[in-house]
């Protein structure tokens, strides 16, 4: 019976993703937060069941306790391997998480992996409690990992030698995305991650990636995981996968992409293959699209074909702002883009950052001008943050602005930075003011009062969006 009990366990693996309640705890809009099932975790849920392992995840967020659902889970399954993801906030939690499996468990190899990691992997090893870091894309890693192949010689693994060195061997990227398993979302509950109306029309829904790579040059964003070289799957596979997904009951998909309409002539084929397999499932570009990259005849087929919202990256109402941070847009290009959307039929977000280094209060008046000048139907500006392996965060630290031994939970896009550094040439009570002053103009607007009240009538949403105006506190500094 003990034998049998060891070859099951070499074959689990636990998938544990950390608990974001407390990190974003602090949020100014906690409406404006999406928990859904991780992509990537699905993705490498896939790659262990075609290396004949057993995969289970434990989604923290949902856990009423969460360390006692790890030991029960370490004590039920005995996983061979336990795998743990987390971006820059949600890096200590995984820390304690991986510490407490040591403690539990201490014949499980613990993996971590994701953005925070990848850019910083010996820090990562240098906390004791993970066997590996798997830096980049990790499902070409971890299948070799499943394989019992020597970690040593396995692109985009770190691990401490026995003398307590660190080995690397360098990453690499996929070439073919069409390779890469189906993700499998099937390891999930769905019903247990209801979105609101403000995000959905449909629940359950779940994030899909069309292609991976940014070409573009933005200073204050990194690219550890996916690179610069942009990779598409191909039409055809998209729509497989699509299909397969609402096959498990999935009504709606986020496409994760940061340039699903980079290759306009492919998302137009996309869209076409889309209307054709009449799947009966929205899909929304909420991780945004660039103003440069769409046409009307684009956005009136991706309309046809279910698209039901998209985001637009604006980030400055300043044409000097945009040039000077490497955005590589014009404020035309945006007033067209958007005015296309609307005219398509599609629900327009528009994103904006405040706090670039060469910010002045004349430019932060230029956003909140610009954006509200704009027919979106959702604003959402942020305070900028260097994170780890963008050029800023570099910038920043070769300049002294960063402050010491900040906790990485404080790298919340949806919370004030200030305890993060030093802005070279603003105040943080002005940046501050300015991003709420951005919030009332902007949505106490008329015209997009207007707009508000007729869309909420038609959808039957209106009590809703007003209790949620009310919860808001607009006044905040």
């Amino acid at each position: 019976m003990a034998s049998e009990v060891s070859r099951a366990a070499r074959m689990n693996v636990l998938f544990i993703t950390p608990d974001e309640r407390e990190v974003y705890a602090r949020s100014y809009v906690k409406a404006d937060l999406i928990h859904l099932p991780a992509l990537a975790v699905a993705s490498l849920g896939a790659v262990a069941r075609q290396n004949q392992a057993t995969p289970t995840v434990l989604d923290l967020t949902l856990a009423d306790e969460a360390d006692r659902c790890v030991e029960d889970h370490l004590q039920r399954l005995h996983p061979r391997w336990v795998c743990l993801t987390c971006m820059t906030p949600t890096y200590e939690q995984a820390v304690r998480v991986a510490r407490l499996v040591k403690r539990c468990s201490p014949e499980s190899q613990t993996v971590v992996g994701g953005p925070h990691v990848s850019f910083l992997p010996h820090e990562a090893l240098d906390a004791g409690c993970f066997d590996y870091v798997v830096v980049g894309e990790g499902e070409q890693a971890f299948a070799q990992l499943l394989r019992n192949e020597d970690p040593r010689t396995i692109a985009g693994v770190a691990l401490r030698a026995p003398d307590g060195s660190h080995q690397l061997c360098a990453a690499s990227l996929l070439r073919d995305l069409d390779e890469l398993p189906i993700p499998d979302y099937g390891l999930y509950p769905l019903g247990s991650y209801p979105l609101s109306p403000f995000y959905v029309r449909h629940n359950p829904a779940v994030w899909i990636e069309t292609g991976r790579g940014c070409p573009f040059r933005c200073k204050y964003c990194s690219k550890g995981v996916h690179g610069s070289r942009l990779r598409n799957k191909s039409p055809e596979r998209v729509v497989s996968e699509m299909r397969q997904l609402v096959g498990l009951g999935v009504r709606e998909l986020f496409l994760a992409d940061n340039g699903f309409t980079d290759d306009m002539r492919r998302a137009e084929r996309i869209c076409d293959l889309l209307i054709d397999a009449r799947l009966g499932c929205g899909w929304d570009c909420v991780n945004g699209i660039r103003v440069d990259r769409v046409n009307q005849t684009l956005l009136d087929k991706m309309h046809r074909a279910g698209c039901h919202q998209i985001s637009f990256g604006i980030e400055s109402g300043n044409q000097g702002i945009l040039d000077r941070n490497g955005k590589g847009i014009s404020l035309r290009a945006a007033e067209a883009a958007v005015a296309m959307a609307k005219r398509a039929g599609i629900f327009v977000w528009g994103f904006f950052l405040m706090g670039f280094p060469d910010e002045t209060e004349e430019t932060l008046r230029d956003t909140i001008r610009f954006a509200t000048r704009l027919p979106l139907d959702i604003a959402k500006v942020n305070i900028i943050i260097p994170y780890p392996d963008s050029p800023l965060y570099a910038e920043y630290a070769a300049a002294g602005l960063m402050h010491p031994g900040v906790s990485y939970r404080e790298f919340n896009s949806n919370t004030s930075p200030r305890q993060i550094y030093r802005h070279p040439s603003l105040s943080w009570d002005c940046i501050e003011r300015s991003q709420m002053r951005f919030y009332r103009r902007f949505y106490f607007n008329p015209r997009f009062l207007a707009r508000r009240v007729l869309l909420s009538a038609k959808r039957g949403m209106l009590l809703r969006d007003v209790r949620s105006m009310l919860r808001v506190d607009w006044f905040r500094r």
